[in-house]
């Protein structure tokens, strides 16, 4: 155990115990820990003195799951939540749902002509449509998906392909799978897909 002290010399150690077997407890005084899965978690820190003394206190964790908004504002999806706050659809997508959403990095908005993105984010009746041909009404995961069409929120569909551990939307490649949300799912994909219904960029 880490030999420490506070500012009075008083406790000489600190112990923490993050629940469970299978995870690293920590002798640090103000140690930093990342719970990955739901649950309810009972963190318990152990201090003891120069004299050998100790005291114990306990605390209950809930971690629970964040709705796809939020989850994919804290992902780093800045353009996304930019383009979802500009077409009104926040609120929709932290509703019950459940959703399937089928999320462009920001790096696949960037990859496109940008003087159109601008123009589209501006233009709400084609950016809603964009954004809802992302979105499958339902939580929808990697091992639910098979070879065939799925319709949009937009009205019309997306092909999925499967091609062994590889799943393809309109041909675009799903980089990350199932990301689980309180009201539904998220999958990342490596590009923006754009319904038939809203005319692309020409360069």
């Amino acid at each position: 155990m880490d030999e420490s002290t506070d500012e009075d010399g008083d406790v000489s150690s600190w112990s923490w115990d993050f629940d469970g077997d299978d995870v690293e407890d920590s002798t640090e005084q103000n140690p930093m820990y990342t719970f990955n899965d739901v649950g309810t978690y009972t963190v318990t820190l152990t201090i003891e003195d120069d004299a050998g003394a100790t005291d114990e206190y306990s605390m209950a964790i809930e971690i629970t799951l964040k709705d796809i908004v939020t989850t994919a504002i804290d992902a780093g999806f800045s353009t996304l939540a930019t383009a979802l706050t500009a077409a009104d659809l926040v609120t929709t997508l932290q509703g019950d749902g459940p959703f399937t959403v089928f999320a462009p990095t920001d790096e696949a908005f960037a990859a496109l002509n940008q003087t159109w993105l601008t123009n589209l984010l501006d233009d709400v009746d084609n950016l809603t449509l964009v954004l809802t041909y992302h979105v499958v009404s339902g939580k929808v995961m990697s091992t639910d998906l098979s070879n065939g069409t799925v319709e949009t929120l937009e009205g019309t569909n997306i092909t999925v392909a499967i091609d062994g551990m590889n799943v393809t939307i309109n041909d675009v490649l799903v980089t990350t799978a199932d990301i689980e949300c309180k009201n539904g799912v998220i999958h990342i994909i490596g590009e923006v897909l754009l319904p038939d219904s809203v005319e692309g960029p020409t360069a």
